[in-house]
């Protein structure tokens, strides 16, 4: 238990690409509990943590190392409001 409460901690610190790839690191050790108990302990999906593999066998190749939304991302332009 006292091994869930640190991997929570330091989750509460990643931002969600980071918590991301350190779950999938964890579920590709040899101890592994197995994906679908790290996201009970981490409350993190097991589609997430599949997804942090993922991008972890391609070593990151398709992930921007400064920080920069993606195409399409981030919010729409707010409508500006006129009087008539």
């Amino acid at each position: 238990m006292q091994r869930h409460r640190h991997i929570n901690l330091l989750l509460s610190r990643l931002n969600e690409p980071q918590r991301r790839w350190y779950v999938a690191t964890l579920s590709e050790a040899a101890d592994s509990p197995g994906d679908r108990k790290l996201a009970l302990i981490t409350g993190i999906d097991e589609k997430t943590i599949r997804h942090g593999k993922a991008e972890m066998g391609k070593e990151l190749d398709d992930i921007p190392t400064e920080r920069q939304p993606k195409k399409g991302g981030g919010r729409l332009p707010a409508e500006k409001k006129t009087r008539n």
